[in-house]
């Protein structure tokens, strides 16, 4: 693999800093491109939907959360909020408060620990959401269920990889020496 400098043919926005070496360099390349490509029109797609629900990414996020927590009948403090979305307390209160305001998000006090907030949804926030996302998550299923099964568990796979490459990128800091897919350096 070579490096691509500027005014290098191919060191386009939608290429790599490097020519492929050989034609399997080339169609993992060809991936790459496509994902970025997901990526990108995932973000599109995200930042769409907090302006139509007027909500930032940390408000979904602690809104997919909460969810979640209702789904799996666990309750969920402002404090175990905090820790999940790895803001302060006081972060928290902001956008708990904010989240109630906006007919999301319910607090109420724990039934034996009066000191601890329990983060609940309100009644039709699950309708509204899914009134926001419930088509495009459809349609997203839709493609997902369309593929084979190997094809499912190739993808699945590799996109397993991928995000064990970031976290461990994360892990190791910005720049930092990382595992490869496989967990070796």
């Amino acid at each position: 693999m070579s490096l691509v400098t500027q005014g290098t043919p191919g060191a386009d926005a939608d290429s790599y800093w490097y020519e492929p070496a050989d034609d399997g360099e080339a169609a993992g390349l060809e991936v790459l491109r496509a994902l970025r490509r997901y990526r990108d029109a995932e973000s599109g797609m995200q930042r769409r939907t907090r302006d139509d629900m007027d909500m930032n990414e940390t408000d979904l996020r602690a809104l997919r959360l909460v969810i979640r927590a209702e789904q799996e009948h666990r309750e969920l403090s402002s404090a175990e909020l905090a820790r999940a979305l790895d803001i302060s307390t006081a972060a928290t209160t902001k956008l708990v408060a904010r989240l109630v305001r906006t007919g999301y998000l319910s607090r109420a006090p724990h039934p034996v620990d009066r000191r601890v907030q329990l983060i609940g949804t309100q009644p039709g926030a699950h309708t509204r959401i899914r009134e926001t996302l419930g088509r495009m998550h459809r349609e997203m299923l839709d493609v997902a269920s369309d593929l084979g099964p190997g094809e499912q568990r190739a993808i699945v796979g590799f996109l397993d990889r991928m995000s064990d490459l970031y976290d461990a990128a994360q892990a190791a800091g910005a720049g930092g020496r990382t595992a490869d897919a496989t967990g070796t350096a």
